[in-house]
């Protein structure tokens, strides 16, 4: 019988293809031992060819992985920092301890292959290997991505989690640490920890600067159902961490705009009980504390928020308090005098 030899790309395409399917998890956790292929695939498309016309998609490449979760953040210059795993669905808030665990154990040991951080380069129209940060050297998942003005990436919260198998007893511990990568040296930086774990949050660079960091839940493995919601705010400055007032409404999975005039607007989320939110609230910097703002018409979490050049901010999708898919859009309008 003839033995057909793949290409390291093709080769590097039947080994995602089978993870992704959950196809020979041994052979994925093996094949994470020895870290990623020394040459990534580049572009599906090599031949990019003319710019089309304004407003018209092209085909740039296509990213290594078949995957969902990851976080992208763009850098001024017009690179691509890609990072992280798929996210465990079970994590939700008030989902069973026995499920989460479960599944935690199942998604490390099958998906930390897919932890490497990547970085897209335009002018070679390819993908470049990054370091994982010293301080989570496994599955990164649930984390936020922040483009800071120096030219820093700010990775906050998240859980990072070893591979675990069913009899392990190490016990879980609440993952604070944050990552700091620096996009002109490629390398990461030390930076200190947060206060609280959290996922399901949000991290909002304001006018001055600094990286707020709102709500979440915490790591649902350690919290019992209906105490995981959060409403302390933290900010990273200067390199330091410091404790903000809190939300008035504990939530997670909102969304968080910084407005025009250095306001965050927070509106809806999901509360301990995993219910959709239509509460709004801003963040007034000169006052340093939260204030009540008219709710949303439509309660919703996983929701978009997008500030228009008006100054409105448009809201869109999400999750309805009962569970569906929420087709209705409206606009926010800050009042004259608040």
């Amino acid at each position: 019988m003839k033995r057909t030899t793949l290409s390291p790309p093709a080769r590097w395409q039947r080994y995602s293809r089978l993870c992704a399917a959950g196809l020979l998890s041994l052979l994925c956790v093996a094949v994470q031992a020895d870290g990623l292929p020394d040459e990534l695939p580049r572009s599906g498309n090599q031949a990019l060819g003319e710019l089309g016309p304004a407003g018209t998609l092209r085909t740039v490449g296509a990213y290594p992985f078949n995957l969902k979760g990851f976080t992208v953040t763009g850098l001024a210059d017009g690179r691509v920092f890609v990072y992280g795993s798929d996210p465990m669905d079970t994590a939700a808030v008030g989902g069973s301890k026995d499920q989460i665990l479960r599944q935690r154990r199942e998604k490390s040991l099958g998906s930390a292959y897919y932890s490497q951080p990547l970085l897209w380069e335009p002018a070679q129209r390819g993908w470049e290997k990054m370091p994982l940060p010293p301080e989570c050297q496994y599955h990164r998942v649930l984390h936020t991505a922040t483009a800071l003005p120096n030219g820093r990436i700010l990775i906050a919260g998240g859980l990072c989690d070893a591979p675990r198998m069913l009899n392990s007893a190490t016990p879980i511990v609440a993952y604070t640490k944050l990552s700091l990568w620096d996009g002109a040296t490629r390398k990461w930086e030390a930076a200190p920890s947060l206060v609280a774990d959290r996922i399901y949050h949000s991290a909002s660079v304001l006018h001055d600067g600094g990286v707020m960091i709102v709500g979440g839940a915490s790591d649902p493995s350690l919290s019992g159902p209906g105490e995981a919601v959060l409403n302390s705010v933290e900010q990273f400055k200067d390199g330091a961490v410091a404790e903000l007032a809190p939300l008035n409404v504990a939530r997670a999975r909102h969304t968080a705009t910084v407005l025009a005039d250095g306001r965050l607007l927070v509106a809806g989320g999901s509360d301990k009980d995993g219910k959709a939110l239509a509460s709004v609230e801003q963040w007034d910097p000169a006052a340093q504390a939260w204030r009540p703002a008219a709710p949303l018409s439509t309660a919703r979490y996983n929701h978009s928020a997008t500030l228009l050049q008006d100054g409105r901010v448009m809201i869109a999708g999400g999750v309805s308090q009962e569970g569906e898919p929420v087709a209705a859009v409206e606009i926010w309008k800050k009042k004259k005098n608040t």
